[in-house]
């Protein structure tokens, strides 16, 4: 899943200033704190991997959208459970460990058929382990 962050900042024309005014963003991202410089906030989202999606200006300031990708898969995880699809296999996240028969694996996400029936649906970048 990809990390979101919304800027908006206001002109200050007669201090050549461009503050935040607004900053929203998913969990797990970079702080903005409000009245920051514009520029110094980009950059700090800039250097953890974002890129703007979407930047509008208007009189009174402006609007940046910028999005971060999810990490990706570890190497070698997809071939992993590619490898497994049809057999039981045991999946440890944070969230708690699971397992099941995989079905589909995709780019950034395994599904599993658990024992109580069930479907599971695992992202990849939230895996910590897997085994059989």
């Amino acid at each position: 899943m990809a990390d979101i962050v919304l800027l908006r900042c206001s002109n200050n024309f007669a201090r050549n200033t461009c503050p935040v005014t607004l900053a929203t963003s998913s969990p797990g991202t970079p702080v903005i704190p409000l009245g920051s410089e514009m520029a110094a906030a980009l950059k700090l989202l800039l250097d953890n991997g974002f890129t703007i999606r979407s930047s509008e200006g208007d009189n009174l300031g402006f609007s940046y959208t910028l999005v971060r990708e999810s990490a990706p898969a570890q190497p070698g995880l997809i071939e992993y459970f590619e490898q497994r699809i049809g057999q039981t296999v045991t999946v440890e996240t944070n969230g708690g460990t699971v397992s099941g028969v995989v079905i589909l694996v995709g780019t950034d996400v395994v599904q599993l058929h658990e024992p109580t029936g069930d479907l599971l649906l695992v992202l990849l970048d939230q895996v910590n382990a897997a085994y059989s």
